[in-house]
């Protein structure tokens, strides 16, 4: 029997009423446990709130349970994740079926049971509207309040998506007909309102205006790499933009466990810009692998949009570490000598 459930049950009378337990009925449990980039991101420009900062996908780390006890097998599952504005209007993410993770069991390997810790690879584009709304949301109600906009973008504000999952499944046994249903509540996805830190002003020489070296941008590519001997491993690509040639910038990567890479230096060299690429083992653990990296700057205040990555890998170490020689570095021509 197909059984489909929005497992968005808020009440407990509602879940009395719709997974009433029968004899021997089956058990199913389906929930949101964790999620990488954390926190998301949305910045400023000192008056509203206006882009979201994460690129390439949000993965939503999911939890799926299913139990026929004895009298039953499972022929297929798939759970994804459902998502709503935690401010403001209660409006959703939208149908998240498509980014679910599903399983298929061929005759004769249908097991009694599921228990699996599965990701969700939905795209960031997605979340971007909400989260854009639900900061300024919160914006306008801090302005009823009396409070004026220097006030309210001088530091960080948080906000949240409310998070649950729904899943199909179709099983064998007299308990699929009414399975019972493990209540929850929602797990919250927080989003970072970001403080606004107003623009860099000119410093002034003697009879002349020089404008402070900044990065203009750093743009993150970021490529899964599942190796043969079961390693889980990322390639970041980096490209970053000056504002002046010849630029000495010191850098880093920091993984979303808090890890940090060494400190590396590059020259963006004549045309301003540098190319630079490094490829990295990242932690191995029970379940998928699930986690983001960026780039961020030592000497200078910048860094890069936040990659995530999702994927199953086994036999590998656990920790931040650099596989084999060097990471590849690349720098366009006319640019000075690479130091590392």
């Amino acid at each position: 029997m197909i059984f489909n459930l929005n497992c968005t049950l808020k009440a407990a009378a509602l879940l009395a009423t719709v997974c009433a337990p029968a004899s021997a009925a089956d058990f199913v449990d389906a929930k949101v446990t964790g999620h990488a980039p954390s926190p998301l991101v949305v910045a400023s420009n000192g008056t509203s709130y206006t882009t979201f900062k994460v690129t390439g996908v949000v993965s939503v780390k999911l939890h799926f349970q299913y139990d026929t006890w004895a009298a039953g097998r499972v022929n297929s599952w798939k759970i994804w994740p459902a998502i709503e504005n935690g401010v403001g209007n209660s409006a959703n993410l939208g149908n998240l079926k498509p980014y679910g993770y599903a399983q298929n069991y061929s005759l004769g390997n249908r097991p009694k049971k599921v228990d699996r810790h599965v990701a969700s690879n939905v795209p960031a584009a997605i979340f971007a509207n909400n989260a854009v709304f639900m900061c300024n949301a919160l914006a306008n109600g801090l302005r009823q309040q009396g409070l004026t906009d220097t006030q309210i973008f001088s530091k960080d504000r948080n906000v949240f998506f409310n998070a649950t999952a729904s899943y199909d499944v179709d099983a064998t046994g007299p308990g699929s007909d009414n399975p019972v249903v493990e209540g929850g509540s929602a797990y919250q996805i927080p989003v970072r309102c970001a403080k606004w830190t107003g623009a860099s002003a000119p410093h002034g020489t003697a009879g002349a205006y020089q404008n402070p070296l900044h990065v203009k941008k750093a743009i993150l590519k970021l490529q899964e790499r599942a190796l043969l001997n079961g390693t889980c491993a990322v390639k970041l690509t980096t490209t970053i933009l000056t504002n002046a040639a010849g630029a000495t910038l010191k850098y880093r990567y920091v993984h979303s466990s808090g890890q940090k890479s060494p400190v590396f230096t590059v020259d963006t060299g004549a045309n301003k810009n540098a190319v630079v690429t490094h490829q990295w083992n990242v932690p191995n653990g029970a379940g998928p692998e699930i986690g983001t990296m960026r780039l961020v700057g030592v000497n200078h205040d910048f860094q890069s949009n936040i990659a995530a990555y999702a994927m199953t890998c086994k036999n590998a170490p656990g920790g931040l570490r650099q596989p084999g020689p060097k990471p590849t570095v690349r720098i366009p021509l006319g640019s000075s000598t690479l130091k590392n």
